[in-house]
């Protein structure tokens, strides 16, 4: 049986912090979840358009069970993209959404 997954939104662009926010989200959860880091998964492509690692986040998220919302993820684009795909799965049951 596979341990749950949790995929960590929170705010990239134009954040001199986010390396270390989504480090911190992680260490809090990675005892009870595999965790989807998606500022590891993509710190390394700046040639992707944001639509497309916005599409690969979205890819990600939908293979989780939980997704957990840091601060100032209201004033992220790709954060209010991944809450509207959160809340329809959370409503199916299908996602379970936490917040910080």
């Amino acid at each position: 049986m596979r341990r749950e997954r949790l995929y960590i939104s929170g705010p990239i662009t134009g954040t001199t912090d986010a390396e270390e926010r989504f480090r911190k989200a992680a260490d809090m959860y990675k005892d009870r979840f595999d965790i989807v880091n998606p500022y590891e998964v993509f710190k390394t492509v700046g040639f992707l358009r944001q639509k497309e690692i916005l599409d690969l986040c979205l890819d990600l998220l939908s293979e989780c069970d939980y997704v957990y919302f840091m601060a100032g993820w209201q004033n992220s684009l790709g954060c209010q993209c991944e809450y509207g795909y959160s809340y329809g799965a959370n409503q199916k049951g299908d996602i379970t959404m936490m917040f910080e």
